[in-house]
């Protein structure tokens, strides 16, 4: 492998793995990763900047890899890749990325955001393939770069777990009006869809891809934290308190809490009920010793075993 190629695969290894061991903002680092990636492509053949680049070589994407096992993991590194003679295509993804990541990373948390985010750029890509040797033979050769259709999954996901939440868009540098997140989402895909018969070098496909990946797969990432929080729980052993629990409207003590606590009461979904009390538990505090809280099943609990209800 060229010390290019090299240099951007170890990138997107930290990249990938720093927000997984340190529970760091997985938006702000996979920024930082893309950045870091873009810099080395340009350095990395600064006089041949389209696709005789070593790094879109050892790391892009085309169909044609699917046959080839050694390459697979193209399907993975292609979304850390950007256009290097098409600056704008790196700098689009970022304000999308920083907007959307951010807004689903503070409700869900960052460790489920990133395998969101992962699990739909691997198969957004796989989804232009599938369109790509559907299409026409060459398209097996064409190569598929960016993050678009990993952070189109952020975005599906988003709208799954929080359709009436509003979403205030840009369009051409002009403000639109806020949007339901689910309304977001039909416009975002009937977009695409209306684009991808077109000629062009966008990949619509890999859009529409990531997006109902990300659609699909947040209930049972959300649904897979739980098991995972529970048996923490229960390996600590937190004791209870002979007392009966609290109601968990004690702890809605501002605007903002109340708001989300009559979110709470009103969902009826069982994935978007846990990340709203996710976001709750993260802002509250125990209303008895102001300690942190966290969720067990029931209930929202402080290192002093004071409970407070969360059963429907």
């Amino acid at each position: 492998m060229a010390a290019s190629a090299l240099a951007a695969a170890v990138i997107i290894a930290i990249a990938i793995a720093y927000p997984l061991r340190t529970r760091a903002n997985f938006t702000l680092a996979t920024v930082a990763g893309l950045i870091g990636i873009y810099i080395v492509e340009v350095l990395a053949e600064p006089r041949r900047l389209g696709l005789e680049n070593e790094v879109y070589t050892w790391l892009a994407f085309a169909p044609a890899e699917l046959a080839s096992p050694e390459k697979l993991y193209t399907v993975l590194t292609t979304n850390f890749l950007h256009a290097v003679d098409w600056p704008l295509h790196l700098i689009f993804n970022i304000i999308a990325l920083i907007f959307l990541g951010s807004m689903l990373e503070a409700r869900i948390g960052a460790l489920r955001t990133e395998v969101i985010y992962l699990i739909a750029g691997v198969g957004g890509t796989l989804i232009f393939a599938l369109f790509a040797y559907a299409s026409t033979p060459e398209g097996a050769i064409v190569i598929v770069i960016g993050a678009s259709g990993a952070i189109s999954g952020v975005l599906g996901a988003f709208g799954r777990l929080f359709p009436h939440e509003r979403i205030s868009l840009w369009l051409m540098f002009v403000p639109l009006p806020p949007m339901p997140a689910w309304l977001v989402v039909v416009g975002f895909l009937a977009l695409q869809a209306l684009a991808l018969p077109s000629a062009s070098s966008v990949a619509y496909a890999a859009h529409i891809g990531g997006a109902l990946v990300g659609i699909l797969v947040v209930p049972l990432v959300m649904r897979t934290g739980g098991l995972a929080e529970q048996r923490r729980l229960l390996r600590e052993g937190l004791p209870r308190p002979p007392s009966s629990r609290t109601p968990l409207a004690a702890l809605a003590t501002t605007p903002e809490l109340k708001e989300i606590f009559e979110r709470i009461q009103g969902e009826s979904v069982p994935e978007v009920r846990r990340a709203w009390l996710e976001h709750f538990a993260a802002r509250a505090r125990c209303r008895i010793c102001k300690a942190e809280l966290r969720i067990e099943p029931g209930a929202l609990v402080c290192p002093n075993a004071h409970e407070f209800d969360t059963r429907a």
